[in-house]
């Protein structure tokens, strides 16, 4: 008969709470000098709990056999596995839950980033057609990303300046507008600039 891989293994957990009744406490193997071997859990120094005992003539034949000291062995084992299963369990809850949460945050960022995208898009091709807007900075990490108003002179029929042909630093506010440094250097007071409006 073959054995069981890990692939054939079935993949549900194993209900530990059916181990909950055992004897508690660290098992272990002794050998008596007849020969005779017990698994017990030692409760004192001259004081202790048998698990498993095996006769004089059956632990001399058990320890003769190595199959049968390993299941000897893992008898011996059991409540430190159960033990190991159990945290095992509880940190692949965990990643589990975990996993999940990062899983749920990526997909809100995905679709947070597909919504910012398509309004972007929307939004840069109706300022582009109204040519409000233009593409002049890095500002959103991404010169494509980027839609700067196009800054106009108040008096652009008469300079021709707004900020596709000159550098936005070379205009100042002025009245809640803008006004090219051009202009502001050919007028000597806001008066005799506002005669001079074209707008």
């Amino acid at each position: 008969m073959e054995e069981e891989t890990p692939q054939d293994l079935d993949n549900e957990r194993i209900d530990l709470s059916q181990f909950d009744a055992i004897t508690p406490g660290n098992w272990e193997i002794i050998e008596t000098p007849n020969g005779g071997i017990h698994i017990w859990v030692r409760l004192g120094d001259n004081a202790h709990r048998h698990i498993i005992t095996f006769t004089d003539s059956l632990g001399e034949q058990v320890k003769k056999i190595e199959r049968d000291v390993a299941d000897m062995n893992a008898i011996a084992a059991v409540p430190s596995l159960i033990a190991q299963l159990k945290i095992c369990y509880e940190a692949i809850d965990h990643m589990k839950e975990a996993l999940l949460e990062q899983t749920n945050t990526n997909i809100f960022l995905v679709q947070s980033l597909e919504q910012r995208d398509k309004e972007l898009a929307g939004y840069k091709e109706v300022a582009e057609t109204a040519g409000m807007y233009q593409r002049c900075c890095d500002q959103l990490g991404n010169e494509d990303d980027c839609i700067c108003p196009v800054i106009k002179c108040v008096n652009i029929d008469y300079c021709g300046h707004d900020s596709t042909v000159m550098p936005k630093e070379r205009f100042q506010e002025w009245r809640d507008d803008w006004v090219c440094t051009n202009c502001l250097s050919d007028l000597h007071d806001e008066a005799q600039f506002d005669s001079q409006r074209t707008l």
